[in-house]
């Protein structure tokens, strides 16, 4: 078994927990295979709303992400993610499977990222990992975050 990236593992589990402890906290979805996604599914096992997918197809074509989408709809909720963490540093595949407005997170390198085009239309917002990683109960991106979230809830 591969040694896991600690310095990734912790960005994303700090950065999943913040998210998870706000009130009316969003919906989760983390993305990715590997070692780091078994570290991090396994330290977020007990949160509620949070589901961990692996994708199996490098070409992560309709079919890939249809499935995936599927799957992180298993949840009691069974509503989209608000959020999408991708673990193996694919935006592109993070934004297809955010709901509309929602946000998506890497706290490991990007290897393919995602078009101005989808950022703009599906009005998603990139956080930026480290800074809520760091000063998660400080970072305005996830208090705007939760407010929407809460907003959408309540609505």
């Amino acid at each position: 078994m591969d040694e896991p990236d600690l310095a990734a593992c912790a960005a994303a589990i700090r950065t999943v927990e913040a998210l998870a402890r706000s009130s009316a906290g969003p919906r989760i979805g983390l993305v990715g295979s590997g070692v780091v996604r078994d570290v991090v599914s396994a330290c977020l096992a007990g949160l509620p709303d949070v589901s961990v997918v692996e994708p199996h197809d490098h070409e992560r074509g309709r079919e890939e992400v249809r499935r995936l989408s599927t799957a992180l709809r298993t949840s009691p909720s069974g509503r989209p993610s608000d959020v999408v963490v991708t673990l193996d540093g694919d935006l592109r595949l993070a934004g297809l499977l955010v709901r509309r407005g929602g946000a998506v997170v890497s706290p490991v390198p990007v290897r393919v990222p995602i078009p101005m085009t989808a950022l703009v239309q599906r009005e998603l917002t990139i956080v930026p990992t480290l800074d809520m990683a760091t000063r998660a109960a400080e970072s305005p991106l996830l208090a705007e975050l939760g407010r929407r979230t809460r907003e959408r809830v309540a609505a």
